[in-house]
């Protein structure tokens, strides 16, 4: 089955296991050498209002994906500690400490 991009960013994924919801489909990983998706990466939230720090962003190697349905997106068992994080590179970081 295949999919474009906007489709995917209306699927929500969701853990089999236990039925934690991890989020929307936000960006791709995509190796350029074999043309394929590597990860899916949900952005992290805004805490408080959006006034205080973002949570980081939570990287899905498509290795742990179970099935992508219509309007969900199952992956196998996770561990919350154990998801690829991603820092986005902003210039403020340069100067300042996160």
């Amino acid at each position: 089955m295949l999919f474009n991009f906007e489709d995917l960013k209306k699927k929500e994924i969701i853990c089999v296991k236990d039925g934690y919801k991890i989020g929307y489909v936000d960006d791709l990983v995509i190796d350029s050498d074999s043309y394929t998706i590597k990860s899916f990466i949900c952005y992290g939230k805004n805490s408080f209002l959006g006034l205080f720090k973002k949570t980081q962003d939570i990287v899905i190697s498509c290795d742990k994906i179970e099935i992508i349905g219509e309007d969900i997106i199952l992956i196998k068992d996770y561990d919350k500690n154990s998801f690829e994080h991603r820092k986005k590179n902003k210039l403020l970081s340069l100067f300042f400490e996160d």
